[in-house]
């Protein structure tokens, strides 16, 4: 089966941060929607949601704003991975690349 190389997605900066939260390669829609956590059976949000004071419909970016508010980056512990082409998840994700 052919493989295809993903590139995963910026990182999300915060000045002087309190935590990292490290993510290992989004998976297929988040790649797709360009946006961190976004499947939709995903509690990231929602338990950010919370922990934010944000309501469950804040779009992306008030979130990110958000995170970066209360000093929490987001980001990948690998830039790229390669993956087969046929599956949606992150389960197809196969050998993460060097990061340089």
């Amino acid at each position: 089966m052919a493989s295809e190389l993903l590139t995963g997605l910026p990182l999300i900066e915060a000045p002087v941060s309190r935590q990292l939260i490290l993510e290992s390669m989004p998976g297929r829609e988040s790649l797709a929607r360009r946006q961190y956590y976004a499947h939709p059976r995903n509690a990231f949000w929602s338990i950010m949601n919370q922990l934010l004071e944000l309501p469950e419909t804040a779009p992306y970016s008030a979130r990110l704003a958000a995170l970066r508010n209360f000093k929490v980056p987001c980001g990948m512990s690998s830039p790229s991975a390669a993956a087969r082409a046929a599956l949606t998840t992150t389960s197809g994700l196969r050998t993460p690349a060097p990061t340089g």
